[in-house]
C-alpha cells in the first residue's frame, strides 16, 4: 500500500471515529427530553446513569487513543480529573460545587447509582442529593443551606453534570485536533501519535460492535 492509499485510509477512518463520537454524544442528548409542562420524560437517576456510562466511553477509548492500559476505575478518574476538573472545561470554570466534589467521590457515586440505583454513601463531609433540571438555582441554594446532613451539602441536577461531562469531551476532541495541527506542521512524533491513536481506536469501535447500522436509503 503506497503512502497516498495510506493517508486514504488514515483520513476516512479518522471521520468515521469523530462521527462515532457526535452520534454518541446526539444520542445521550435524548435524555434530556421534556413533558409538555417541561419535566423530564427521563428519571433523574436514569439520567445520571447515561452520563455515567459516557464517561466510561470517553475515557476507554482516550486510553486506546495514548495506547495505555488500565482498570475502569483509573481511566474513570484519570479522564475526569485531566478533561472536567480543568479550567480549560468552561462548565468547570463557572461553578465551584465542581471542585468540592473531587473524583473519586463522582467515581463512588457512579458505583452507588449503576450498581445499586442510590447516591452513595456520604463521605468527606460532603452529602449529594439530586434535583429537577427545572428547578431555579435560588431553590437549589436554598435546600442545601436547609439541609443539616453534613457540613457540606451539595445538590446536582443532571443536566449540569452533563454539560461537564460534553464539555470534556469537547476538551479531548481540542487536545486531539492540536496534535492534527502540531503534525501537519511538520512534528513527526505527533503525527505517528495520532495516526496510531485513531487506528487503535477505530479497530475498538469494530471489535466491540459499537458501529451504528444506517437504514439504508431506497
Amino acid at each position: 500500500m503506497n503512502n497516498e492509499d495510506l493517508k486514504y485510509n488514515h483520513e476516512k477512518r479518522e471521520k468515521e471515529v469523530f462521527n462515532f463520537f457526535n452520534g454518541v454524544t446526539l444520542e445521550t442528548d435524548s435524555i434530556f427530553l421534556k413533558n409538555s409542562d417541561s419535566t423530564d420524560v427521563i428519571p433523574l437517576r436514569i439520567q445520571m446513569v447515561v452520563i455515567f456510562s459516557l464517561i466510561d466511553i470517553f475515557a476507554s477509548y482516550w486510553y486506546e487513543y495514548k495506547g495505555e492500559r488500565g482498570g475502569q476505575k483509573d481511566r474513570f478518574i484519570n479522564w475526569y480529573d485531566y478533561f472536567c476538573r480543568t479550567n480549560k472545561n468552561l462548565k468547570y470554570k463557572k461553578d465551584d460545587k465542581w471542585d468540592i466534589i473531587d473524583s473519586h467521590r463522582i467515581y463512588r457515586l457512579r458505583c452507588s447509582l449503576v450498581h445499586f440505583f442510590g447516591l452513595s454513601e456520604a463521605s468527606e463531609l460532603i452529602y449529594l442529593a439530586l434535583v429537577s433540571n427545572n428547578l431555579p438555582e435560588k431553590e437549589i441554594k436554598e435546600l442545601e443551606t436547609r439541609f443539616t446532613k453534613l457540613k457540606t451539602n451539595i445538590i446536582i441536577k443532571p443536566h449540569d453534570f452533563y454539560v461537564l461531562v460534553k464539555n470534556g469531551g469537547i476538551t479531548m476532541f481540542n487536545e486531539w485536533i492540536e496534535n492534527i495541527k502540531e503534525a501537519n506542521n511538520g512534528n513527526d512524533n505527533k503525527k505517528s501519535e495520532h495516526i496510531d491513536g485513531i487506528e487503535r481506536i477505530w479497530k475498538k469501535i469494530q471489535n466491540e460492535g459499537a458501529v451504528g447500522i444506517v437504514k439504508p436509503i431506497k
